[in-house]
């Protein structure tokens, strides 16, 4: 084993089995030995920030396996291409382009026009359009936030949709938050070289559900690098979740101010009179006439607009393929279909956690006290008469319960249904809030 490669082969194989398959994935399966001699190993890596990361954490670790294998201790030196000559960089330019289609296009009817404000939402939108026309100052970051689907993922769409149509050159990026993790990201070819003139400058990056890092600090810190990017070069970063970050546990004290440090607005559930011109909206631009009674109807299911928007997508489908006018009958009938099989677990936590106004971890948690155990066994009881999942699979998006548990809660919650109203007022009323 005396070439380089082979050497690096072995320095790889053997921190592989020192830390997680996860952990090595994202920080070294890419990386390579370019030159090796006495004084000096260079190692290229797909851009700075892992650069940075893997010197500050593996460095030490990475000398020492040189030394086991090679008996020289050098001095580690990393080097990256720049964002232009990465092949992920030139794809991305295809996402300037408000039409483009993928996993990070920006969604062209989701605009600022065909948001429907009201006093719930007016704050939010008035924030966004400022960010769109005016930068980012005094308002980055933008936060939105909203325990149920009520326009925050359409207006990060708007923001982007309004950057573009002022400069259809602006560097644009929206993800979730599961594809920001993702390692095929392409924030993840950001770097600080990207911010200056001589390569295309991130403008705008926009991303839905933040609230799912909460749980994963080494992800947090990922993310932070990039976050501070944007902000230290005052360029626009909106963020939406289901919760105010103060609310968000496990975050990490970084992270947390970096979320506060910026405009933080609520947008409340609409009312039905909001919801009504919500849906003749969102109709309209599917080509979809509904009658008064039918549209009337809709806004009284639920308070989820995603939700609602499902459905405009099931009636439209259903008048495509039969010819048939949607009437109050029809519209009915997709609901009642559609309404088992759409309400997931996670749907199901967020209206708990904020109907009992508690962080949605404890949902998970082990904490026996009722303030805690009674929304969960609550949680856990619709799960199971709202949901198609077996008890094993409820019981894992709780925390990896046993399925044990989870008839207990059901159990218990049916239990006490039948001696004490108030369980029967809050199961109606989160069954009211899932549209059910």
């Amino acid at each position: 084993m005396n070439t380089k490669n082979d050497i690096w082969h072995q320095i790889k194989k053997d921190l592989k089995s020192d830390i997680s398959r996860a952990e090595f994935k994202r920080w070294l399966a890419d990386t390579s030995l370019t030159k090796m001699d006495t004084d000096e190993v260079v190692i290229q890596v797909p851009n700075k920030f892992i650069a940075q990361w893997i010197e500050e954490n593996y460095s030490t670790k990475i000398q020492e396996t040189f030394k086991q294998h090679s008996s020289v201790v050098p001095k580690i030196v990393f080097t990256y291409l720049s964002p232009l000559s990465r092949k992920d960089s030139i794809e991305n330019a295809e996402m300037k382009s408000p039409d483009a289609t993928g996993p990070y296009a920006i969604d062209p009817l989701n605009t600022f026009d065909s948001f429907v404000t009201s006093q719930c939402n007016h704050l939010a939108y008035s924030s966004a359009l400022h960010m769109a026309e005016k930068a980012a100052t005094g308002y980055n970051p933008l936060y939105m936030f909203s325990p149920l689907s009520a326009g925050k993922t359409h207006l990060l769409h708007a923001i982007g949709n309004r950057v573009l149509l002022n400069d259809a050159t602006s560097n644009v990026f929206y993800l979730s938050t599961r594809q920001l993790l993702s390692p095929a990201s392409p924030v993840w070819g950001i770097t600080l070289q990207s911010f200056k003139q001589d390569t295309p400058e991130p403008h705008c990056l926009l991303v839905d559900d933040i609230d799912h890092l909460a749980d994963r600090p080494e992800a947090q810190r990922d993310i932070l690098y990039i976050f501070d990017l944007f902000l230290e070069f005052n360029q626009r970063l909106a963020l939406s979740a289901a919760s105010a970050p103060n609310k968000m546990q496990d975050l990490i004290p970084d992270l947390r101010s970096r979320l506060e440090a910026g405009l933080i607005t609520e947008i409340e559930p609409p009312d039905h009179q909001t919801k009504m011109r919500i849906i003749k909206t969102k109709a309209g631009l599917q080509g979809l006439a509904l009658p008064e009674d039918v549209i009337f109807f809709l806004a009284g299911t639920t308070h989820s607009l995603k939700t609602l928007t499902r459905t405009i997508e099931g009636l439209r489908a259903h008048h495509t393929l039969t010819g048939e006018d949607v009437d109050i009958s029809i519209a009915q009938k997709i609901v009642s279909a559609g309404t088992l099989q759409r309400i997931g677990i996670s749907h199901i936590q967020a209206a708990t956690a904020e109907y009992f106004n508690i962080p949605m971890a404890e949902l998970s948690s082990q904490k026996k006290a009722r303030a805690f155990s009674y929304p969960r066994q609550v949680a856990m009881y619709l799960s199971k008469h709202l949901t198609p999942l077996p008890l094993k699979a409820i019981g894992e998006a709780f925390g990896n319960k046993h399925h044990t548990s989870v008839l207990y809660a059901v159990n218990r919650i049916k239990a006490q249904k039948k001696r004490r109203n108030k369980v029967i007022k809050d199961i109606n009323e989160l069954q009211k809030r899932l549209m059910v």
